[in-house]
């Protein structure tokens, strides 16, 4: 329940624009949840998409892309709708870069 509490309230922060604090809470949380189950990865790829999240907000285009892409590592084919977001993320960190093809061709990604 605290690795939820944290990436709750790591949410409110996001949206305050308090983007270092928020990755505070989503490593504390990925941490409880890592020590509880290892093996969780669609929790752990979870916090890892709301890092990137919190990276990108702030304009910390690279390290979103890390988090993102630790994220899709996490995950099995199947889970489609975790992936797409993170397609569709991943091309709005490669537009904000200025990537435009890249950005485009993970926008089709997120579509499939």
């Amino acid at each position: 329940q605290l690795a939820k509490a944290y990436s709750n309230f790591s949410s409110v922060l996001i949206r305050i624009g308090n983007y270092d604090e928020a990755i505070k809470y989503l490593r504390l949380s990925k941490n409880i949840i890592y020590n509880i189950d290892k093996d969780n990865n669609k929790a752990i790829a979870g916090i890892d998409i709301n890092i990137g999240l919190a990276y990108e907000n702030a304009g910390i285009l690279d390290s979103a892309s890390y988090y993102y892409f630790q994220a899709k590592n996490q995950l099995s084919e199947k889970d489609t709708l975790f992936i797409a977001t993170l397609y569709n993320n991943i091309g709005e960190v490669e537009f904000k870069k200025g990537n435009l093809n890249n950005a485009l061709n993970y926008y089709r990604l997120s579509n499939k």
